[in-house]
């Protein structure tokens, strides 16, 4: 259920920090409502279920909470910080203006 694989395109418009950008801005209320309609039934455990119901959904309710905001927070900034210690720049693309790559078929004379 994370989102993170989704703020990460592997073709867009812009530099990577826009892309980034963008997609964090049009993945934000998916992540937000999933994860808020995660933690209702979660949160019902915790509150009228056992002892044992209790521990278990607390250690989910964690689990939500970390994996929402590091899908937030943390994901983008990291593979932003990835790709500058690489060294690793990509092209800027206008709209619609992809790159085509062509295989050319190799012939071998022995």
């Amino acid at each position: 259920m994370t989102e993170s694989a989704k703020v990460w395109p592997v073709v867009g418009r812009g530099s990577i920090e826009q892309i980034m950008n963008e997609s964090i801005n049009q993945t934000l209320s998916r992540t937000l409502l999933t994860s808020t309609v995660t933690l209702i039934p979660i949160l019902c455990l915790f509150v009228f279920g056992g002892a044992v119901l209790r521990d278990f959904s607390l250690a989910i309710i964690i689990g939500v909470v970390v994996g929402t905001y590091s899908s937030i927070f943390i994901a983008s900034p990291h593979r932003s910080l990835v790709d500058a210690c690489a060294g690793w720049q990509r092209q800027q693309f206008a709209p619609g203006d992809h790159p085509k790559t062509t295989v050319s078929p190799t012939t071998s004379t022995s």
